[in-house]
């Protein structure tokens, strides 16, 4: 399910119109990724906790091609799923 569906849907279990649940998803994203760059975890009880990871810098090789490439240090996001959600329980 891509970003536009994932709208529609949420829209449709809401009953709330696309381009106002276009407006509210937008904004959680967008919330999520400042909240992150800020330096902030974000945890949601039962779904899972989003926090930033740093990353080492390291020599990689490049599989196709074989060569060795420099790769700096630098920050990922990283998701962790919650107990309930791995077990499927709600």
């Amino acid at each position: 399910m891509n970003k536009p569906e994932f709208v529609d849907y949420v829209a449709d279990a809401l009953g709330t119109t696309k381009k106002d649940t276009k407006v509210y998803v937008d904004g959680i994203f967008d919330s999520i990724v400042e909240l992150l760059d800020q330096g902030e975890e974000v945890n949601f009880n039962g779904f899972g906790k989003f926090t930033m990871e740093d990353v080492q810098a390291a020599t990689r090789r490049n599989p196709k091609t074989g060569e060795s490439v420099k790769v700096e240090a630098h920050r990922k996001p990283k998701f962790k799923f919650s107990n309930t959600l791995k077990s499927g329980l709600r």
